[in-house]
């Protein structure tokens, strides 16, 4: 069995959000010489700037009371 990852596109814009890359990735398998599969991923990153950007989530301090440590057998 073997995989090939390929890039097939990358396109960069900028908008009111702020600045993206939007990628898109195929990925094949083939068995025996033969393609079993094939995928595609659209993937976008985006940068630090613009208006939808905002400073992350910051979780509420955990009450240890409420922590319970399990330990499979």
């Amino acid at each position: 069995m073997t995989g090939t990852n390929t890039v097939e596109s990358v396109a960069k814009k900028e908008g009111g959000s702020g600045r993206m890359v939007f990628v898109t990735v195929r990925h094949d398998v083939d068995f025996s010489h033969e393609r079993v599969l094939t995928e595609e991923h659209d993937i976008v990153y985006r940068g630090d700037d613009g208006e939808a950007v905002k400073s992350g989530y910051v979780a509420p301090p955990v009450d240890v009371a409420a922590v319970r440590e399990v330990r499979p057998d």
